[in-house]
Order: C-alpha cells, then sequence, then structure tokens
C-alpha cells in the first residue's frame, strides 16, 4: 500500500488513479482549480490539498498529471512550497507529461527517482495500457509497488530507453485515436448506404469489441486472424486489395514514424537544445 499525491487531475490521470485505488493506502490531490481534485479526492476516499504548503510529509510516489506546457512553472512551485531540497526522503516522481524525457525531470527534481508512463484512454473502462520507464534511482521495491498498482487498472509495459518510450507511445498512447477515426469512417459508409445514425454506431462498436476480444483469446497472430475471414476473390479479399492499391500499410508506418518523429522533437525542446 502505498501514500501518493497526485498534482492534477484531468480524466485520464483520474481513471488511472481510481483504477489502482486498492494499492493506495494514502491519497491527496491538488490542482490549482481545486474542483477537480476535490472531486477526485472525493472519489478516492482521500484528502483535497488546497495549498501546496499542506502538502502531507512522508510520501510515496507524487503524481505529476498535468499538462506538459506547465511544467516548468508547476514544478518550481511545487518544490518551494514543500522546500524540496531540504526533504530528506524524497519520494518518487511519477510523470504522465508527454515530450518530457527522464534527463528533464532528473534535472527539475535533482533527484533520479523518477519514473515516465503513458497510460491511454481505455483507462477509463479499466483496460489501460501502460507504458512504464523507470529512472536508475527506484528501487526494485519500489518498482514492484508500482507495478502492482498499474496491473490494477490495465496492463502495462516497461521499456528500456526513452527511444522506445517515445516509438510505443506511437501506438499505444496516440491508438486510440487511430481506431476511433477508421470506426468514425465506417460508421459514416453505413450512414450513406440509409442505416441509422445510432445504428451505425452499435454495429462497429460490436465490431471492435468482439474483434478485439478474439485477438485476446486467440493464441494466432493478426495476420492468420485476418486471413481466416478473407477468401480468395471474395468480397473480404477485395476491400483488403483496396487497402493494398492505396499503400495502407505504407501510410500506417508513415504516420507512426511522423509521431514519433515529433515526440523527439518534444524532447528536444524539453532538453532546452532547440527553441
Amino acid at each position: 500500500m502505498s501514500r501518493i499525491l497526485t498534482l492534477g487531475a484531468g480524466n485520464m490521470a483520474s481513471a488511472l488513479l481510481l483504477g489502482m485505488k486498492d494499492k493506495i493506502s494514502s491519497f491527496y490531490a491538488f490542482t490549482p482549480s481545486v474542483t477537480k481534485a476535490r472531486e477526485l479526492s472525493e472519489k478516492m476516499e482521500g484528502k483535497l490539498i488546497e495549498d501546496l504548503k499542506d502538502s502531507p510529509k512522508g510520501l510515496d510516489f507524487i503524481f505529476l498529471a498535468f499538462k506538459p506546457q506547465q511544467f516548468e512553472k508547476a514544478s518550481a512551485s511545487f518544490k518551494e512550497s514543500v522546500n524540496w531540497e531540504e526533504l530528506e526522503s524524497k519520494p518518487v516522481i511519477v510523470s504522465m507529461l508527454a515530450g518530457t524525457p527522464l534527463a528533464v525531470l532528473k534535472e527539475s527534481f535533482s533527484s533520479d527517482r523518477i519514473v515516465r508512463i503513458m497510460p491511454n484512454t481505455p483507462s477509463l473502462v479499466g483496460k489501460a495500457m501502460i507504458l512504464v520507464l523507470f529512472g536508475k534511482g527506484v528501487s526494485e521495491e519500489e518498482k514492484e509497488r508500482l507495478s502492482e498498482m498499474f496491473s490494477q487498472a490495465g496492463k502495462y509495459y516497461i521499456c528500456e530507453n526513452e527511444d522506445q518510450f517515445d516509438a510505443a507511445t506511437a501506438v499505444t498512447g496516440s491508438g486510440p485515436a487511430y481506431i476511433f477515426e477508421f470506426a468514425r469512417q465506417m460508421a459514416l459508409y453505413l450512414e450513406e448506404k440509409g442505416l441509422e445514425k445510432k445504428a451505425s454506431a452499435t454495429l462497429v462498436k460490436q465490431l471492435f469489441t468482439g474483434s478485439s476480444l478474439l485477438m485476446e483469446n486467440e493464441d494466432q497472430d493478426f495476420e492468420t486472424l485476418r486471413n481466416k475471414v478473407t477468401s480468395k476473390k471474395g468480397v473480404t479479399y477485395e476491400a483488403l486489395e483496396t487497402f493494398k492499391r492505396g499503400d495502407w500499410q505504407g501510410m500506417t508506418l508513415s504516420a507512426l514514424e511522423n509521431n514519433f518523429q515529433r515526440s523527439l522533437e518534444l524532447r528536444k525542446i524539453a532538453l532546452k537544445l532547440e527553441k
């Protein structure tokens, strides 16, 4: 069981923390506007922190769950309020900030006891895919405690380095948007063919739900599963051939690479290597 303070309480952070509730012994939440922190602290049966100077001692983990562009101001305010540099026992910093590498966190908090995580929006339904990158100063016992908490909210994957973390983010972190966009397009097609909007959405939602469960439960690779739906010269084959002619795979790989390259740009900005 762990004592946790979250600085920020957005939808995804709140969903993740609520999923980990059973592994948290004491919970505290702070947001400048107070409102979201109050809502989350009530749901977590924890305590609202209205002034950072009232932050509790003896915390195990501090979650950074605000917007990346707020990092410099928010972290400086927190460190000043709790007299960070004078703390004898510093909690582990767990950052959910996109494009903010371990090196920046380490420099800001003068500590290597830091962790980067990247959940995704399925956290809202307890089906998170959480990417994790541990700093060198995090103990094995702390890693185990965090892993136990993450497993309560979904699944997690421990990355080896920043490049792996950012590349995986292009798929799992941003991936729900790609899936929702494909779902939107298929529902639009059905509407254009005369189906009602609600019926179109129901058909597409069940398609994705059923296909996801099949992928999860069948011990077969994606290509095999695809081929089981595809008869030579059949209707599914014709659709897949259309995708192939449009270089769907090339477009997908290019989109993911552009996502990854943008992460690298944000990392450089965060490291102050360029303006």
